[in-house]
């Protein structure tokens, strides 16, 4: 108990080095400096306060609706952010596979994008390293 009783106290730092202040008491200091300094280099611009007052609300950022789609509100926005991202993914494999037929249909004047066919041909065979 008594053991306990000493690590609750505060410690007292060597007088010769911080004048007698305990060692929460330099802690303490050295946290204020650290705070001022960090609060002296911090710049919060105006458009991120924005953005971030507009998410806090729910509402989409004017500077997101720049570069997309606009939206009513921001759980509607992920919602149909979403949904494109399901839609692009189903669409990809096969929107690929035509977008290359129709760029092969293009160079070669005179095909038709219903008559060309892909075919892969495996020229090696590599087995496995492992």
């Amino acid at each position: 108990m008594l053991e306990k009783i000493l690590h609750i106290q505060s410690k007292e730092a060597n007088s010769n080095i911080s004048g007698g202040e305990t060692r929460d008491k330099i802690l303490h200091n050295i946290e204020n400096d650290m705070l001022i300094k960090l609060l002296q280099n911090f710049i919060q611009y105006e458009s991120l306060r924005q953005i971030l007052d507009c998410i806090y609300d729910g509402r989409v950022p004017i500077d997101w609706t720049k570069f997309s789609w606009e939206s009513s509100a921001l759980g509607f926005r992920f919602s149909e952010l979403l949904d494109r991202y399901t839609q692009y993914n189903d669409w990809l494999n096969y929107g690929f596979l035509t977008a290359m037929r129709q760029e092969v249909t293009r160079i070669h004047p005179g095909w038709s994008l219903d008559t060309v066919t892909i075919d892969n041909i495996v020229l090696r065979s590599y087995k496995d390293a492992g």
